[in-house]
């Protein structure tokens, strides 16, 4: 590991003691999931996360502008959020969409969830890399550059040759993509909050 994947580490567990525990998910689930042995594992996991996250934001955020104490966020709400399908026209992504959740960070969760689906829907792929898995989907190119936090004018065969040269690359940039976020819908649930509930 080189020193900047250290201050990466540092980095991120700071932000999942800040972000993580208190929506009941250890912090160390960052550093278990960079170490998860397969690929499948990995994204199953990692779609998890972002699941849990954005249904979470989205049942308080709900609940806070309710602002109806006897309208639980554990109760008939957050049985409402819950069954709720993650992605569609009528989802949990949907809904944070429209309710200002950022493009790009939009578009990345979106994309977690096209490749778990490829490893779900298949037990045949489990042994298959995230590399093959981004080589199928129709959105290849767009991929690449959401999973490596890579700007869209940087080079993509360049950018392709890095991250097939190191996958572990690609974990990495793909967990802070998920730290931020956390760190968004997080910003966003305390901008939902009515001031007394600060």
């Amino acid at each position: 590991m080189t020193h900047n994947a250290d201050d990466n580490f540092t980095q991120l567990k700071k932000l999942s003691d800040q972000y993580l525990q208190p929506i009941g998910v250890s912090s160390d689930v960052i550093l278990e999931l960079f170490n998860e042995q397969s690929d499948w594992a990995f994204i199953v996991q990692l779609d998890a996360l972002l699941d849990t996250v954005a249904r979470q934001t989205l049942r308080q955020a709900l609940f806070f502008q309710k602002c109806d104490k006897s309208f639980s966020e554990k109760g008939a709400l957050g049985d409402f959020v819950d069954k709720l399908p993650y992605t569609g026209g009528a989802s949990v992504l949907k809904l944070l969409e429209l309710m200002g959740s950022p493009k790009e960070e939009y578009k990345f969760v979106k994309y977690v969830r096209v490749i778990r689906n490829k490893y779900a829907h298949d037990i045949r792929r489990r042994d298959c890399s995230i590399l093959e898995l981004i080589h199928e989907a129709n959105e290849t190119r767009q991929l690449f550059y959401s999973f490596a936090l890579a700007d869209p004018e940087f080079d993509y065969e360049e950018l392709r040759g890095m991250v097939e040269g190191n996958p572990n690359i690609l974990r990495m940039t793909m967990l802070q993509a998920a730290m931020v976020f956390l760190y968004l819908m997080h910003n966003a649930l305390t901008v939902s909050k009515p001031n007394n509930e600060s």
